[in-house]
């Protein structure tokens, strides 16, 4: 359709030469926006392929925000989409259900786990009603509920589904294929969350050495396979090579992403607590207050992550010895 592409062309040259304007013009407007390119090409100006490009554009668009950590515009498209699958593809469509599946993964990042749990339930229940039970679609959502599950600290609840998912992506696309090994390392860090910490190291380690043979040292994969590592590592207080897997994960990600990203902010709170643990003191404020001023920017004071890293601050500074600003932190 020479309407979507024309419109789509002129987004991604507005994003390309000013991304302030493009959210702007876009994303601050986002419910707005969709109901008018709709309601332009008419109903019945859109074949049936048509429409499913104009929601899957609207879907990826909101995947590239929240894969650069804009968790807020990532959110405000996915809901503005809501109704458009709804009404063209009906309540059932496998479009609505990535919608929903995708705003369980935002709310997640945002730290609404509540309205995560309900959106992931609401994708879940669309995918399993559908008659293919076996589709890599329902791993990739089952992934998604162990994971938030993990976040909440139900760890046998995690373990248990993300064995489904496993199960599912093994039958579906074998066990090389790039979803199963990210299954892999989130369940390694479910093995974290339960202190199994041997089970952890030794499922990463046999990964980093897969990733390393297939992608190389530089791929976002052996990032995250070294960041997870040195945390186990350092919840056994074993820190030896903490600080090379961490500072060579940074790297990655700063180049791949930028230093706004949350796997980069994830890791260089990672790198503070190492140098906390091994009394850098001056170092772990640096970092701590670096992640803080990011999360700030990005997610507001209401996360809990900006909680956490108060207490980290304030816990640094108690060390340190500077207890009027250890108080402030607590505060």
């Amino acid at each position: 359709n020479k309407t979507l592409a024309l419109y789509n062309f002129n987004l991604a040259l507005v994003y390309y030469m000013d991304p302030e304007l493009f959210t702007s013009l876009f994303i601050e407007n986002a419910n707005e926006d969709i109901s008018f390119l709709i309601n332009e090409t008419g109903n019945n100006a859109l074949t049936v392929p048509d429409q499913y490009a104009l929601c899957k554009t609207f879907i990826n668009l909101g995947i590239y925000f929240h894969s650069r950590g804009q968790f807020l515009s990532a959110e405000q498209i996915n809901r503005a989409l809501i109704p458009y699958p709804k009404e063209q593809f009906g309540p059932n469509s496998i479009a609505l259900a990535s919608t929903y599946n995708n705003l369980a993964l935002i709310e997640r990042d945002l730290g609404n786990y509540a309205e995560a749990e309900e959106f992931l339930e609401k994708g879940f229940s669309l995918i399993r009603n559908r008659r293919n039970k076996e589709k890599l679609d329902m791993a990739v959502v089952l992934n998604n509920q162990a994971m938030l599950y993990q976040e909440i600290g139900q760890f046998d609840r995690a373990i248990k589904t993300m064995d489904n998912a496993l199960s599912i992506a093994e039958e579906h696309i074998g066990k090389k294929g790039g979803d199963y090994s990210k299954f892999l390392i989130n369940k390694a860090l479910i093995f974290k969350s339960q202190k199994r910490y041997a089970d952890a190291e030794s499922l990463l380690l046999e990964l980093k050495n897969t990733k390393e043979r297939r992608l190389g040292k530089r791929h976002q994969d052996y990032a995250d396979i070294e960041s997870i590592l040195a945390s186990v590592y350092l919840a056994q207080g074993k820190t030896e090579q903490v600080e090379e897997l961490l500072v060579h994960a940074l790297d990655i990600y700063e180049n791949k992403f930028s230093q706004d990203h949350p796997a980069y902010t994830s890791t260089t709170r990672l790198l503070a607590q190492f140098y906390f643990l091994t009394y850098q003191f001056t170092k772990a404020q640096s970092k701590s207050e670096e992640v803080l001023a990011t999360i700030e920017k990005n997610f507001g004071i209401n996360h809990p992550d900006f909680q956490q890293i108060n207490e980290d601050l304030a816990v640094i500074h108690w060390n340190q010895g500077t207890i009027e600003k250890a108080g402030e932190y607590f505060s």
